[in-house]
């Protein structure tokens, strides 16, 4: 009598138990999406910001070679070297026979 009783209990935890496993279960996935969310946040907020810093040094980037390319400085640099701009008379140009 005293086996069957202790028999009894044991399939009746058995029983809880396995109740129990699917929520335990749900749980555990629920709070493992979660965390996956966060970090997903947590990473793109990360890819704006480096979007942005990106997008402004690429600003500073074609601001810089704009006024590398600027024939005002082009001639300013010229003129600090000696040099001077000729004169419409002074040009020859030369033809390869590609050209002709």
């Amino acid at each position: 009598m005293y086996r069957k009783k202790s028999l009894q209990k044991a399939v009746s935890a058995f029983r809880y138990f396995l109740w129990i496993i699917p929520f335990i279960l749900l749980g555990i996935f629920y709070v493992w999406q979660h965390i996956e969310i966060v970090k997903s946040g947590y990473s793109i907020n990360k890819l704006k910001s480096e979007r942005i810093k990106l997008v402004e040094e690429n600003r500073i980037l074609q601001l810089n070679a704009a006024s590398l390319r600027s024939p005002q400085r082009i001639e300013s640099m010229a003129k600090g070297m000696g040099l001077v701009s000729s004169k419409r008379w002074c040009i020859v140009r030369l033809y390869s026979p590609r050209n002709l």
